[in-house]
């Protein structure tokens, strides 16, 4: 569950935190932002190249192309979301002297939005292991059946760590910034 963005760590109160902000993006941009879309591209393309034979065979199959044409929209919008309006908004905060309860009102609802959409890429993450029997193939899987499924595990094991750093580390810290 996501954490509330007023139960900011102790952590995120020292005067370090400022400065950690921006290394926090960075990382979170770099690492998991890139990792994601790569992943989710590579994802995509397997989930259309299953083939009409099996998606006859699997009646979930069809409905696993569907939920992860869902989750790279979805995934796709958030980090946009993020890179294009929250993250530059955090990064001027930390580098500013004079942050107020002002800019916390401005930030705070941002913040829950996306915390939100952490929980709803959560629950497709989930209805897709549910659809992929937690992503291990049948014996019959063809291999872009098999790449698919484990293109998916993967994004979802950085999912994780990706969203863990965010609503853990990153908003209790840019909350505890005033």
């Amino acid at each position: 569950m996501p954490q509330k963005p007023s139960e900011t760590a102790p952590a995120a109160r020292s005067p370090s935190a400022a400065s950690s902000i921006p290394a926090l993006l960075d990382l979170i941009l770099d690492t998991h932002h890139v990792f994601a879309r790569d992943a989710l591209l590579r994802a995509r393309e397997c989930a259309e190249g299953i083939s009409p034979a099996d998606l006859q065979r699997d009646e979930r199959l069809p409905k696993l192309q569907e939920a992860v044409a869902a989750l790279d929209d979805e995934m796709l919008t958030h980090m946009h979301r993020e890179e294009v309006m929250l993250f530059p908004v955090l990064r001027q905060m930390a580098a500013s002297a004079e942050v107020d309860g002002v800019d916390m009102e401005i930030i705070r609802p941002p913040i829950e939005c996306m915390e939100r959409e952490h929980g709803f890429i959560d629950e497709l993450l989930d209805y897709i292991r549910q659809l992929s029997d937690d992503f291990r193939p049948p014996a019959w899987a063809a291999p872009v059946h098999r790449e698919l499924l484990e293109e998916l595990a993967a994004f979802a094991a950085d999912t994780v760590e990706h969203v863990r750093k965010e609503n853990e580390i990153l908003f209790p810290m840019a909350l505890g910034l005033a």
